[in-house]
């Protein structure tokens, strides 16, 4: 009966008479923070409701703030979930540049997309606002970055402090992502393979992680 009358106040959510989208919470969150992050990828923050991410998902407006919560948390959901893919992808790297790699080397489109959200919500200056924000991925490269660091027994490399050396990788990486049909464009790519162009990236990325940041000694 408790489970009847959920499925019914879920129809009747906001009074849409809308039917309660199929595969539960989980296909209901993950259609929601789908269409979060592409709204916040192409909108100001402040031009986004959450009214039109339910829209988009498919979903009522209350089922919306029920699952997940309001615009903030909509938000802090969309990043925790791709920081969290990136850590997951480093899992068991044994150097800032193999993790660096790994992470580089999902679904680019995806990656992208979530980059020029990062960008974008940044210059909105959101990100300076909203507490609980977390970004996992460069908390992890910096600690692996300090740690070889400290067991090269090294100071730094090339002047270059390696918490520095992760952020400006990471800029680079956001960066261009964000910008990147205009930069390509601006470059004159067409002589250049588009397809490869990621895998270039990932290994200036490498390059510079290399010059910055001492490799642990051999063995450890």
């Amino acid at each position: 009966m408790a489970n009847d009358i959920e499925s019914n106040t879920e129809r009747r959510a906001h009074g849409t008479g809308r039917p309660a989208p199929k595969g539960g919470r989980d296909a209901v969150v993950a259609r929601v923070l789908d269409a979060a992050e592409v709204l916040f990828s192409e909108r100001p923050y402040a031009g986004v409701s959450v009214r039109a991410i339910a829209d988009a998902a498919g979903v009522s407006h209350a089922l919306v703030h029920r699952y997940v919560g309001t615009k903030a948390d909509i938000l802090r959901a969309v990043l925790a979930r791709h920081e969290g893919v990136f850590a997951k992808d480093a899992a068991g790297a044994a150097t800032v540049r193999e993790a660096a790699t790994l992470m580089l080397s999902g679904d680019m489109h995806a990656t992208q997309r979530y980059f020029r959200l990062v960008l974008r919500v940044s210059l909105d200056s959101v990100l300076r606002e909203l507490t609980g924000v977390s970004f996992e991925a460069t908390r992890l490269l910096t600690r692996m970055a300090v740690a070889q660091r400290s067991a090269a027994g090294a100071d730094g490399s090339a002047g270059v402090d390696v918490r520095l050396a992760v952020a400006a990788a990471v800029s680079l990486v956001v960066g261009f992502s964000a910008l990147r049909d205009t930069l390509l464009r601006e470059i004159g790519w067409e002589d250049i393979d588009e397809r490869s162009v990621d895998a270039q990236l990932a290994r200036i990325v490498d390059a510079l992680m290399a010059t910055t940041i001492p490799e642990p000694p051999r063995g450890a």
